[in-house]
């Protein structure tokens, strides 16, 4: 367990490719816990109807320069192997102010890179999730 946090705080660290990997199954399970409390924060409502559908989900973990903070992206691995092209491009929005980070996800579900984008949001939907 210690190895694990160890290896997460040089992550952090580190804004490398070799920071960035794919979670194993016991390490999702770890961080299960926080990554229900930002989806929280993030969405009014839970997301569990999508975890339910018995479809396989992927979790990227990597590093967000706005943020400055290691961040958890979820995906359906459908979404990856169904594409068309190759690298598959996924925005996820996070953070306050609400900002996206586009991944670009490989074939082999490696990123091949990822960059902060700004968004605009309808006034609308800002007032309702800011």
């Amino acid at each position: 367990m210690d190895e694990n946090k160890e290896n997460i705080g040089a992550m952090k660290d580190s804004e490398t490719a070799e920071s960035r990997r794919s979670l194993s199954p016991d390490e999702l399970e770890m961080f299960s816990r926080v990554e229900k409390k930002l989806q929280s924060e993030l969405t009014p409502e839970t997301t569990s109807e999508d975890k339910e559908d018995g479809e396989k989900d992927r979790t990227l973990y990597t590093y967000c320069t706005q943020c400055q903070d290691n961040i958890f992206i979820h995906y359906k691995e459908s979404f990856v192997k169904n594409a068309k092209s190759y690298p598959v491009y996924l925005v996820w929005v996070h953070g306050k102010p609400f900002h996206g980070l586009l991944v670009r996800i490989d074939k082999n579900f490696v990123s091949r890179g990822e960059r902060v984008v700004h968004l605009e949001f309808d006034s609308e939907l800002s007032n309702h999730y800011g």
